[in-house]
């Protein structure tokens, strides 16, 4: 049976963004419905990995990404992966990423990024405050761990760079002398999500974390 239903403003869909909109319209008198299919929070918002990445202001196509694209297609270890049945049709695609990844197109995307998120940590504090689940949220950083010295010079020119744009902190490890890190992997967690852990020659022990 259809439920019509009459609002001053509907929001499709009830994940983390859409409850967000709702909870600041609320506050301000207006009057809101969500519209979704499913139980709040229970698609996208709930398979995120929960990280409120406020230093994340570098573009997905920077120079970087752009010299190492021809590898990052062809080489059987990339992250990136495209059947070649399916090249034709995403070439328009791949060009348009191509060109957002020069110079100047990366650094105006970088700059409107860091406007979006140069307020997101206290945005989602004080959201946190008001529905009262400030004990959710943990200020614990965040670490990357990279296999070669390359890979880290090129993370502090990417660094470098993000810094151009929005403060960040950023401590990086000397990488002749790792500092000692307490991974502990739980043993539901499926093989493939520690797979990125290999080429860092780590022994994983599902019933004991990472050696």
């Amino acid at each position: 049976m259809v439920q019509h239903i009459n609002t001053e403003i509907a929001i499709i869909g009830a994940g983390v963004i859409g409850l967000a909109i709702a909870e600041a319209l609320v506050a301000e008198g207006r009057e809101v419905v969500l519209v979704d299919p499913n139980s709040p929070g229970s698609g996208a918002s709930y398979g995120n990995a929960g990280t409120i990445a406020d230093y994340a202001v570098m573009p997905v196509g920077t120079p970087e990404v752009l010299w190492h694209l021809p590898s990052l297609l062809f080489s059987r270890d990339a992250p990136l992966s495209i059947l070649p049945a399916a090249m034709v049709s995403l070439a328009p695609w791949l060009l348009r990423f191509a060109r957002a990844a020069l110079p100047g197109p990366s650094a105006r995307n970088a700059a409107a990024l860091a406007g979006l998120l140069v307020g997101a940590r206290q945005g989602w504090t004080d959201l946190a405050e008001r529905i009262g689940a400030a004990d959710l949220l943990a200020a614990r950083g965040c670490l990357y761990a990279y296999p070669t010295a390359a890979a880290v010079r090129d993370l502090r020119r990417l660094v470098q760079s993000a810094i151009a744009f929005h403060p960040v902190v950023v401590e990086a490890a000397d990488v002749a002398h790792p500092v000692a890190v307490d991974l502990r992997i739980e043993p539901r967690r499926h093989a493939d999500e520690t797979r990125a852990l290999r080429p860092l020659g780590l022994r994983l022990d599902p019933r004991r974390g990472v050696a």
